[in-house]
């Protein structure tokens, strides 16, 4: 074994470890996604979807990289993020930002929550039940993947998603999101296809500490430059 390996199993480790000790609300989530949805909840979940159509698409194809593409993503993660959007509101945090997700944190408790303007308010109306059925319906969607378009940085991305970045700490991001960027629900989303433009913005989020607490990925993207980011969300929006 290789000192590099030596130096990132710790950190793969404690990441797959946090699998082991989910929260019953998380695990009830993943638990729902090993099921079927009804063609009830389909019918629910489109419905729903139309108010989200302006920004993700009406089939959860964002046609802008600000967006994410919804379509084809684990229900369990679509519905655990709505339930953070929620608690984001709940605590009365509609500011982005580090500091304002430190303040709403101490007002929500331990519960986690993400905070977006946005967001927060299409989520603080919807009961348990929308959540799970509009993220069945964004998972039922076939993903229309997005391109890498730039081959030299995919390239370079690709080094540190399969290997990580010993002299920085970074795990490869394969040990969480699968060697063909398929995640691991319901913590760990599915990246493959996604426009690279929203996954450099939600890198940076994690690195200023942005998105909800007690996530590895903080740590993580902290540890990353501007250009790393880049490259690794150049070469997952390329994973198929």
């Amino acid at each position: 074994m290789t000192a590099s390996r030596r130096r990132l199993m710790p950190r793969c480790a404690a990441l797959i470890g946090m699998l082991l000790g989910m929260p019953p609300a998380v695990q009830g989530a993943d638990d729902a996604s090993a099921t079927s949805p009804s063609a009830t909840a389909l019918t629910r979940g489109r419905a729903l979807a139309a108010a989200c159509a302006a920004c993700h698409g009406t089939d959860g194809n964002a046609t802008a990289e600000a967006f994410p593409k919804l379509a084809g993503q684990h229900a369990a993660y679509l519905a655990q993020q709505l339930a953070e959007f929620k608690a984001g509101a709940a605590a009365g945090a509609a500011r982005t930002g580090k500091r304002a997700a430190a303040s709403a944190a101490d007002a929500a408790g331990p519960a986690a929550l993400r905070i977006s303007p946005a967001m927060n308010a299409q989520a603080a109306a919807l009961s348990a039940r929308d959540m799970q059925d509009l993220a069945a319906y964004y998972a039922a969607q076939p993903l229309r993947a997005a391109y890498a378009t730039d081959a030299a940085a995919a390239a370079r991305g690709a080094r540190i998603w399969r290997g990580g970045i010993a002299a920085r700490q970074v795990p490869a991001c394969a040990a969480c999101h699968g060697a063909a960027g398929a995640g691991l629900p319901p913590l760990y989303p599915r990246l493959a296809g996604q426009w690279a433009g929203y996954l450099r913005q939600q890198l940076a989020a994690f690195a200023r500490g942005a998105r909800g607490p007690q996530t590895p990925m903080h740590a993580i993207a902290a540890a990353l430059d501007s250009a790393q980011m880049r490259d690794v969300a150049e070469f997952a929006s390329g994973l198929r």
